[in-house]
């Protein structure tokens, strides 16, 4: 009878944490991690990380579906082998205050959601019409001035609704976001940007550091929003759009609905043709870069496919986080 009981008792306790998994990550059920990808770095940038690395803090707080422990795991790893610190912004520095933010190098914002867009049943459950930010207007202030005297910010924000939660913070360094789905022309196919056809710019970012072969002539993204820049912007474009990208905006994604990719594309849409996946920016002292797609950076399994760094094409997107991170913190 004891062990009946405890048997009970340890059923109970692990449908609990199962529970508790499900609620904190109800995306799972659609995509996860791929556990079997491990990222690798010849050479470390930052060999020696006893404190003389640049510091990253990749943003939990503000009900991100990209987290360190999470989808972002394999990014945060990648930074990891390089030698960056890395931590988590849960606790110390979830509230973007100037006295938080003067302790970071490199904060990592990826796919942020306003309270009322973050799923309470099923992960999409509340992808829908309106989303607005999930930041509150004085976290913005304080980034744009965080930024100017000397921080560095790299912002992701992939599809609808996740553009539509970082429109306010994207718009204040001079980048106008849409809040769709961006397809190419073969719209199961990732969409390759390419050194050789224009579409992937040169930049300091895109040609690393000479000495050590780390240029880039082509990147994966996939899905995500396509943005424009502010008229006198002082963007750099990184990432191009070519000829028959489309940007849709349904209402709701309605990812539950067998039809779902038919009622994505009955959505009204424009040409991206020429809109930016990625752009890079100085202000004051400090730089940004804003990627509208947060899956290149990641490694993950929707089945039976693999998203992110660990996609068969995708053989440079992870020395292009590299880059990155080498412009934002200075390396480059």
């Amino acid at each position: 009878m004891k062990f009946n009981h405890l048997l009970l008792t340890i059923i109970i306790l692990g449908l609990f944490v199962s529970s508790r998994g499900l609620a904190e990550d109800l995306c799972d059920r659609l995509q996860y991690p791929d556990k079997s990808f491990i990222p690798q770095v010849e050479e470390p940038a930052f060999p020696d990380a006893e404190g003389n690395a640049p510091f990253v803090v990749i943003d939990e707080a503000h009900h991100n579906l990209h987290t360190m422990g999470g989808r972002f795991k394999p990014f945060a790893d990648l930074l990891k082998k390089d030698g960056y610190i890395v931590e988590s912004s849960k606790g110390k520095y979830s509230a973007f205050t100037k006295a938080e933010l003067k302790q970071i190098d490199v904060l990592v914002i990826a796919n942020a959601l306003n309270p009322m867009n973050f799923g309470k049943t099923s992960c999409t459950d509340q992808w829908k019409l309106p989303t607005p930010s999930a930041f509150e207007k004085q976290e913005i202030t304080s980034l744009v001035e965080w930024v100017k005297e000397g921080g560095s910010l790299l912002l992701l924000a992939d599809h609808m609704p996740f553009p539509g939660a970082a429109e306010e913070l994207a718009a204040a360094f001079g980048v106008l976001m849409s809040n769709g789905y961006t397809y190419p022309v073969d719209i199961y196919k990732p969409i390759e940007f390419k050194a050789a056809d224009g579409s992937l710019r040169s930049h300091p970012i895109t040609r690393g550091r000479a000495e050590k072969g780390e240029a880039v002539d082509s990147v994966l993204t996939f899905t995500g929003q396509a943005f424009r820049a502010k008229p006198l912007a002082n963007v750099q474009p990184l990432m191009v759009l070519g000829e028959g990208v489309r940007t849709y905006f349904p209402l709701d994604l309605k990812t539950d609905s067998t039809d779902h990719m038919q009622n994505l594309m009955s959505s009204p849409y424009i040409s991206s043709e020429g809109m930016m996946q990625g752009a890079a920016l100085e202000l004051g002292e400090g730089k940004v870069v804003i990627l509208g797609e947060a899956g290149m950076f990641t490694a993950e399994i929707i089945e039976p496919d693999r998203k992110g760094m660990n996609h068969p094409g995708a053989a440079h997107n992870a020395q292009f986080a590299l880059n990155v991170m080498h412009w934002l913190s200075g390396l480059l």
